[in-house]
């Protein structure tokens, strides 16, 4: 497999997860939102809903288009979500550790992303 291929299969392995946890987001947000906040305060479902939908739309164009341009979008897109995360958890003790969970997620999701991203020209 040549390596235009290759990482454009990488970006694919590495976006259906992610859509998948967006489909998760989507259908079981309360079960989520409760599962990350621990004994703290629970995110409204529609917010969680719309972390989600954002990244069944993210990751799903990025399955079927596996193009540099896209997955870079991705990244930025995570990367924004993640630094609004810090002043989140900074400001809002109830809040802390979802806005954490959310920002170490997409923090992770960037970095995954941009290592596998399609090269210039690909």
């Amino acid at each position: 497999m040549n390596s235009r291929r290759r990482r454009r299969a990488l970006a694919r392995a590495l976006a259906a997860p992610l859509a998948v946890g967006g489909v998760v987001l989507l259908v079981r947000p309360e079960q989520v939102a409760r599962a990350v906040s621990g004994r703290g305060r629970e995110p409204s479902a529609w917010v969680v809903r719309v972390f989600g939908g954002r990244m069944l739309v993210q990751h799903t164009a990025v399955l079927l288009h596996p193009t540099r341009g896209l997955v870079l979008a991705g990244v930025a897109a995570d990367a924004l979500h993640a630094a609004s995360m810090v002043p989140t958890a900074l400001a809002s003790a109830a809040y802390r550790r979802p806005a954490w969970v959310s920002g170490a997620f997409a923090a992770g999701s960037a970095v995954l992303a941009a290592s596998v991203s399609p090269r210039p020209g690909d």
